[in-house]
């Protein structure tokens, strides 16, 4: 059940120090709140609408001065929420915030739950589902091509595309319906190769959309990359190169690093998550076992490998160990030859590897030709840049039962059932739309999905 009748406030800012903070409230009493909170400098006792109000925050209990403040007033339904909305900014400090929010408990108001804003947006109807879903994704993005996504699904146009889709899922469930419901007004049904035609065009324009989806998630959940190779051959600085900060500890001794350092950076659009490794090799010591045991973790989680050598001792029979190992794993693989400030020594590369990029993480040589290796390794996870593409796995999962279920309504047709046969599953992938954009849905499916909100929002 609902409670769109209280009103909830929070702090809509993170914790800690900030120049600004907001509490922000909702419902039927925020205005009665917020006015027994604030005081205007100017004096005037009334709120309006779309106006910024200066004055100080005071608890009503004690009359003491909480901050200076500025308050927003949105009426109903012109508010994030379509209900009366309050924002009230503050300094960004725990103590003024917490004053602020607490005062509002105490004249009634309740703590919001997670993503409760955006709840009530969507079930007073100013946003659909799939728009509700892509604040968190806006939020999250930690590329501008994952924030381009999920603002396009914020601002409707995803909405607009999938609902051209559904309403031809709809033509096509009207056309053969119809002669079943009024069969004294003799519509004729659908000729069988029209409807054929007709629903193998929906599963190519929804499977379209199902492949954009997928190929569209490497930018909101990035890639894995692991930095393998022996102790001691600049694993750490090459991470430290890359990112432009020291993140790993670096020093001339051997097995420094004994737990997995993770890191991201953007490449070409697309998040990459470092992970700077301990150097693989046979060790008696528990500690460095335990940190090539989580290497070893490390890659089977992971998307590509930088495998890092060492220019000036040449190639190693541990080297060629782990290239075997990382061979027989099928990671795409891009070969560093670090050092190469020093002078070469030992054997040569092997052919299979003579394209090794050549770095000296001291110097910062070669770095740039290592982030383009790095970029050309990624070139096959580029999504294409124009057409809807949703935001998240449930949306998938949803597209493919509604393919699923337009499938199965062709192949009843190709098997020679009549065409009434497919009606079903036609109203099937009907009901799927539905779930997309919220119109059917259960309070534990909401429950699901605005629980990785933060409170607040």
């Amino acid at each position: 059940m609902e409670y769109l009748e209280d009103t909830i406030a929070a702090v809509s800012t993170p914790p800690g120090e900030s120049g600004i903070g907001v509490v922000r409230l909702s419902g039927p009493r925020s205005l009665e709140i917020a006015g027994a909170i604030f005081r205007s400098a100017r004096g005037d006792t009334r709120l309006r609408h779309s106006r910024i109000h200066y004055g100080y925050a005071v608890d009503p209990a004690s009359g003491i001065v909480i901050d200076e403040v500025l308050l927003l007033v949105m009426k109903s339904p012109h508010s994030y929420t379509r209900e009366d909305v309050v924002e009230i900014q503050c300094h960004g400090g725990t103590l003024p915030l917490t004053g602020i929010l607490e005062c509002a408990i105490r004249l009634g108001a309740r703590i919001a739950g997670p993503g409760e804003f955006t709840r009530r947006a969507f079930l007073n109807g100013r946003i659909d589902l799939l728009q509700a879903e892509a604040v968190i994704e806006v939020i999250r993005s930690r590329s501008e091509k994952a924030l381009h996504l999920a603002s396009r699904q914020l601002g409707g146009k995803v909405s607009e595309e999938l609902a051209a889709i559904r309403s031809k899922v709809v033509e096509i469930l009207v056309n053969v319906e119809a002669p079943l419901d009024f069969p004294d007004e003799e519509i004729p049904m659908p000729p069988r190769g029209e409807l054929l035609f007709s629903l193998d065009r929906l599963c190519d324009e929804i499977g379209n959309v199902i492949e954009r989806t997928s190929e569209a998630r490497v930018y909101r959940e990035g890639l894995r990359c692991a930095i393998v190779g022996r102790p001691n051959v600049g694993k750490s600085s090459i991470l430290n190169a890359l990112i432009g900060h020291d993140r790993a500890i670096v020093t001339e001794y051997p097995g420094t690093t004994r737990d997995s350092i993770e890191c991201w950076l953007t490449i070409r659009g697309i998040p990459v998550t470092l992970l700077d490794t301990a150097g693989l090799r046979d060790t008696g010591d528990p500690i460095e076992k335990e940190g090539v045991r989580k290497t070893e973790e490390a890659l089977r989680a992971s998307d590509f490998a930088i495998f890092v050598m060492d220019r000036a001792s040449g190639l190693t029979e541990g080297d060629e160990e782990i290239l075997q190992t990382l061979n027989d794993s099928n990671l795409r693989i891009i070969h560093v030859m670090n050092k190469c400030d020093l002078d070469p020594g030992g054997i040569g590369l092997p052919a299979d590897i003579e394209g090794a990029v050549s770095v000296s993480a001291l110097t910062g040589k070669g770095m740039d030709d290592l982030r383009e290796a790095l970029g050309r390794s990624l070139s096959s996870q580029q999504e294409r840049a124009d057409g809807c593409a949703l935001c998240s796995t449930r949306h998938l999962e949803v597209l493919i039962r509604a393919r699923e279920a337009l499938v199965e309504a062709g192949n009843a047709i190709r098997q020679g059932y009549p065409a009434d046969a497919c009606l079903v599953e036609l109203k099937r992938a009907q009901y799927c739309f539905g779930e997309l954009f919220g119109e059917d849905y259960s309070a534990e499916v909401l429950d699901a999905i605005f629980s990785e909100f933060c409170i607040g929002k």
